[in-house]
């Protein structure tokens, strides 16, 4: 009988009680992200670099060195209830007007045949104001009717006030493990509030945020940078709108098979903690 390697991936990460973590491996892409939760249970969110059944038996989690008993391993997709959700926010500036917004759409349409059928979506455009399309729902044929149509355009693009206005959705919701899908040229016009509120709010509540950015001639890549790279997300880039339907087919097959890490911990509330994750 041949034997597992006892380790094949490794994620090391040192994090504070209540701060995002950041990982690195030096072989894959493989990440992980802290999630708020009840102290004293620690819970993050791995992804791996392709799909695998992870089951607890794989994981084995150490905190400070020592090995976490009972590490509970749970597929976002396999969440139940009012658990994991996703919003789509797509710039509806006028700069988007024509084949970049129709663009976007489809590549919303791409994301949702990606979505576990358990798993929450919303749909959210940004402009002067922010317009909900779909609230949360996982009813398909919503979805489906939701996205059938593409959005009108308006001045002003006011994201740092789109993002925050999602954030408080989320919060509505009651959507414990969640994440926002940004799309935009990365313009930002006419916010009454700033990036640093707007990063403060999506990290207080544990939502992560993955930027796809549009060239254009309004092109800039330094927000929607700091944005993923601020909340745990990742940072996409589309030379075109026709190539933003391989992205978000790749971000819903991705936000579709990632894992919940969850364990007790032993350090005290506030103690920093250094946090090793190995997949055998």
């Amino acid at each position: 009988m041949r034997r597992l390697r006892p380790v094949l991936l490794a994620l090391v990460v040192a994090v504070l009680a209540t701060g995002a973590a950041q990982a690195a491996s030096p072989e894959e892409s493989i990440k992980i992200a802290s999630v708020p939760s009840k102290f004293p249970e620690r819970t993050f969110v791995v992804t791996l670099p392709k799909e695998v059944a992870l089951r607890p038996g794989l994981v084995t989690v150490r905190e400070n060195g020592e090995v976490a008993p009972n590490v509970a391993v749970t597929p976002m997709g396999g969440a139940t209830g009012g658990d994991f959700g996703a919003v789509l926010l797509i710039d509806a500036s006028e700069s988007m007007e024509g084949a970049p917004l129709e663009g976007a759409m489809n590549a919303a349409r791409a994301f949702t045949e990606r979505r576990k059928p358990n798993q929450k979506l919303s749909v959210v455009t940004y402009n002067a104001t922010t317009n909900t399309l779909l609230p949360f729902t996982t009813d398909g044929a919503l979805i489906r009717a939701a996205m059938s149509e593409t959005p009108s355009v308006a001045y002003w693009t006011r994201m740092y006030d789109a993002i925050e206005e999602v954030v408080a959705l989320i919060r509505s919701e009651k959507v414990d493990y969640s994440a926002i899908v940004l799309l935009s040229d990365g313009q930002e016009l006419g916010s009454s509030t700033t990036l640093e509120a707007a990063t403060a709010a999506a990290r207080n509540a544990g939502v992560r945020i993955f930027t796809v950015a549009l060239m254009s001639r309004y092109f800039d890549s330094t927000t929607l940078k700091s944005l993923a790279k601020r909340t745990g997300g990742d940072y996409f880039e589309a030379s075109s709108p026709n190539a933003l339907v391989g992205i978000y087919r790749k971000l819903g097959t991705q936000l579709a098979n990632e894992y919940l890490v969850q364990y007790r911990s032993y350090a005290g509330p506030g103690a920093p903690v250094h946090v090793h994750v190995s997949v055998a």
